[in-house]
C-alpha cells in the first residue's frame, strides 16, 4: 500500500483532504511561500476536530534553512506546543551556512525530549544539500525516520532516478527509514512516479483556487495586500476530488505491483 500525506494550510483543506481519503495531513500555514508554521488554534482545532493522523511543520520564517539562535528557540517552543496538542509528528529543516543538516539542531530536538515519541520528518530543505545519500544517514543518526524529497530537482518527476537511489540506499543501510517523494504530484503522474521511485509514501497538496465572493471587493479594486500580481482575497484550498484520485492512483498502482 502506498501512503497518501496531504499538506494543508486552513482547517477546511485538513477537512477536505481527510474527506478524499488522505492517510496523513502535514499541517503548516502559508503554502504559497512554501509552508510555516500554524497557529497554535488551527493545530489545536486539526488535531481534535479531524479523524485523520497530523503532523506539525516547524518553519518561522521563509526564506532559506539557516537558523539564527533566536529562531530556533520558537522552533522549539511550537514543537512542545504542537506535541502537546496532539500532533502525531514534527516536520523541521535546518541547515548550515555550507549547505549540511544541521545535526546541532537535531540533537537539541532530542536533547530537550521536545519530540516526545512523536516520529520527526525532514522537509525538503533535504533538497539543498549536495550529497543526498550522507545526509540521510545523518538524518537516521539523529532520530529522523522520513524524508520529504523532489531529489533534488523542480518536482520529483524530474528527480525521480535520484529519488529511486535514495530508497535503495535507505532499504539497504536505514532500517524503519522512508523516502516520502514530493513535488508536483498530482493523479496523472503517480503511478510514474511510484514505478520510477520505488517510494511507499507521496505527499501532494492536491489544491485549486478559491475565487473570493463578496461584492464589497469590487468597492476598492486596485488595493493590494501582498506581493504585486497576487490577488489577495482569493486562496487554495485541498481539493476532496484531487485528492481522492491520487488516492485510486496511488492504489491502482499498488494492485499493479504487488
Amino acid at each position: 500500500m502506498v501512503f497518501v500525506e496531504i499538506c494543508v494550510d486552513s482547517f477546511q483543506s485538513a477537512v477536505n483532504a481527510a474527506e478524499g481519503g488522505a492517510d496523513r495531513l502535514e499541517l503548516c500555514a502559508g503554502l504559497s511561500v512554501g509552508g510555516l508554521t500554524p497557529s497554535h488554534g488551527l493545530i489545536r482545532r486539526v488535531v481534535e476536530a479531524v479523524d485523520c493522523p497530523t503532523v506539525v511543520l516547524l518553519r518561522p520564517r521563509e526564506g532559506d534553512f539557516v537558523y539564527s539562535a533566536a529562531e530556533e528557540q520558537v522552533i522549539f517552543e511550537d514543537a512542545r506546543y504542537a506535541v502537546e496538542a496532539g500532533a502525531r509528528g514534527l516536520v523541521v529543516g535546518s541547515l548550515s551556512l555550507l549547505g549540511f543538516v544541521d545535526c546541532k539542531f537535531l540533537r537539541q530536538l532530542q536533547r530537550d525530549h521536545l519530540i516526545k515519541g512523536a516520529g520527526l520528518t525532514f522537509h525538503r530543505a533535504f533538497d539543498f544539500v549536495a550529497d543526498q545519500k550522507d545526509a540521510l544517514d545523518q538524518l537516521a543518526a539523529h532520530g529522523v525516520i522520513r524524508v520529504l524529497t523532489s531529489g533534488g530537482a523542480a518536482t520529483a518527476l524530474q528527480g525521480s532516478e535520484q529519488i529511486a537511489g535514495l530508497v535503495s540506499h535507505a532499504r539497504q543501510h536505514l532500517a524503519g527509514f522512508t523516502v516520502m517523494a514530493g513535488g508536483g504530484i498530482r493523479p496523472d503522474n503517480v503511478d510514474s512516479i511510484l514505478a520510477h521511485t520505488g517510494v511507499s509514501e507521496i505527499h501532494s497538496s492536491a489544491c485549486r483556487l478559491v475565487e473570493s465572493k463578496p461584492v464589497w471587493r469590487a468597492h476598492r479594486p486596485t488595493v493590494q495586500l501582498g506581493a504585486a500580481g497576487l490577488d489577495a482575497l482569493s486562496w487554495r484550498v485541498a481539493d476532496v476530488s484531487t485528492v481522492a484520485d491520487i488516492r485510486r492512483a496511488a492504489d491502482a498502482a499498488s494492485l499493479h505491483s504487488s
